[in-house]
Order: structure tokens, then sequence, then C-alpha cells
């Protein structure tokens, strides 16, 4: 009998929060689950610790392989999982809630393609538990889609975490994490599996996940120390959102331009990154200009920039205003 969910675990030197993690899944309310946790090559004892776990339940499987990076490793735990259903957590966050795969579940009907649900960030241990009033609703594709970008309305919803993925569509679309892209690695997999879905999204904002900031090896925490290329790959994940959009037959204009925009906007994230870190290569930068216009067209790129230089000006004259007052 195949369990209702598989939480896949990409595990790599993780070993101060492990425990909270899978404790926090280990006291779930839901127990038609199964756990595996992919030990990516630590040598802090995170390996021991996912053993010491599958010895006290059977519904924990552990894996260990060689060193591959988060994506090899979440797709590796596809290959692997048997439920109906797929949540990534990672091993670093934990669940708030008791009841929070119960609560997930409940959502998770043959007729919903997706359940997202709300999550809560947090440093250091325990987060704080939130109780909100219920805000659930069902929404499209398209308007999925559009939350995997910033929004003023919404908390950003691009992460792989706090969400429910029905595990057919994923083998049979053959979904995978582009091991290529070390940055921003999630959500060109969100929004390829959301351009493969036809039924309804559960959206319901209600924090059940807890996702850890500053966290020592991960992705964003390494990227806002010293400098590194990784960081670049960043537009190839953008880019690559943008394609799958694009080959929608009923996307809606203000998502095409969603996706074109923030190809283009991130030509200049990354001149601030680069020039914030003291490594502001003209001769790269020429390069990636180069890679953005030949993604989205040289008439769409001028027409943004001359939109970008518009609201510099109205922002730097509101606080001219706002000096001179």
């Amino acid at each position: 009998m195949h369990p209702g969910i598989s939480i896949i675990i990409p595990v790599f030197n993780v070993a101060d929060w492990l425990n909270d993690c899978v404790d926090s899944i280990l006291s779930q309310s839901f127990t038609d689950y199964e756990v595996l946790l992919i030990d990516d090559g630590s040598s802090d004892g995170s390996e021991t610790i996912c053993d010491e776990y599958a010895k006290k339940d059977k519904r924990i499987r552990v894996f260990h392989k060689a060193n591959g990076g988060i994506s090899s490793t979440r797709n590796y735990g596809l290959e692997l999982a048997v439920g109906k259903w797929i949540c990534f957590v990672d091993a670093d966050d934990l669940f708030i809630s008791p009841d929070a795969l119960k609560v997930m579940f409940s959502h998770a009907t043959d007729m919903v393609d997706l359940v997202i649900e709300g999550y809560l960030e947090f440093e250091g241990n325990v987060p704080e538990t939130k109780t909100e009033a219920t805000n659930k609703r069902t929404i499209s594709r398209n308007e999925a889609l559009l939350l995997m970008y910033p929004s003023t309305d919404f908390p950003y919803l691009g992460y792989v975490i706090a969400k429910l993925y029905v595990k057919k569509i994923i083998d049979d679309c053959r979904i995978r994490f582009d091991e290529r892209i070390l940055y921003k690695e999630d959500t060109p997999f969100v929004v390829e599996y959301l351009c493969h879905t036809s039924n309804p999204i559960v959206l319901e904002l209600n924090p059940v996940y807890g996702y850890r900031r500053n966290r020592g090896h991960s992705a964003s925490t390494m990227i806002s120390g010293s400098y590194s290329e990784d960081y670049l790959t960043s537009l190839d994940a953008l880019i690559s959102m943008r394609r799958s959009i694009r080959s929608l037959s009923n996307g809606s204009n203000s998502l095409v331009k969603a996706a074109d925009y923030e190809v283009f906007n991130r030509l200049f994230t990354i001149i601030g990154y680069m020039e914030s870190h003291g490594c502001l290569d003209k001769s790269r930068l020429s390069s990636i200009r180069a890679k953005v216009i030949k993604e989205i067209g040289i008439f769409r790129f001028i027409r943004f920039y001359i939109h970008r230089v518009r609201i510099k000006i109205k922002r730097k004259f509101h606080r001219f205003l706002e000096y001179v007052q």
C-alpha cells in the first residue's frame, strides 16, 4: 500500500537542526506518509542521525549518496518516492503545527493538482506559532504562476516547500530540478510543474511550515557572504521559468509580461550583487546583458529599460520634494 505523502528531505551537514525537523514530522497527527532522508555526503554526523531515525520508525527510509547539491538530492528522492503526493522539506526547517500534514492533505483531492500552504520565516530555534483565520481559496493555474513572482499582496510563494505535488504529474511529465542552476533553483521546478496542471490549485496561507533564515549551508546564506558565481545562475532560473510560461497556449498577458520583465530585471539585480561585493566585471556583464536581450528581444529590453528609468526619476523627484519641504 503506497502512502498518501512522500516527504523528501535533502540532508547535508545539518546536524544542529535535523532532529527538530524529523521530530516535527513524527509528531504529526496525520500518519499516512513516508520520509525519505537523502544524505548528500554529509560529514558532520548528520548521516548517523539519519540512520538512527530509520531504526526508530519504519516509515523513514535513508539513502546515502555522494555530494551533488540540493537539486540532485531532490531528484534522487523523486526517483525513490512511492507516495501519491510529494512534499519537500528542508532539513533545517520544521512543521510548526502537529496538524500541518493533516491540513495539507485535507485539500489533496483528485480534483486538485497543487496545495500551497503558508510558512513563517524565523531565525534561531523554534518559530513562534501564529493562529489566523483561514483564507483558503481555489485559484487557477495562471493565478498560481503569477504568485511565483514577487508580490505586494502575498509573501513570496516560489519556494518548493510548504506545498503538495501530485506524484503522477511529476513522473508522467518527467519534471526534475535543473542541477546546473545553483541559486533560485526551486522556482523553475514549481513553474514547470504548474504548466503541466489542469485542475485548480488550493491556496491557504495559514502558516504550517517554519522556514529558517540565515542557515549555515543554505544557498542564500552563502550568497550573502563572500562573492559567489553561483548567484549568476539565478538568471538561468528566470529564463527557464519564462520559457515554461511562454510554452503555454493560454498564458495571460500579465503572466507573460511578468516572466519577461523578471528576466530583464535580473540583470540589474546581478549588477547590484557584483557592486556590493566589489566584483563588477564589465566584460561579464556585457555577456549577461547580451544573454538577456537574446532571450526577451531588443524591443522589450528597451521598453523595460525606459520604464525603469522613469520609475527612478519619479523616486528621485519625490525624495527631492520631501527634502525641500
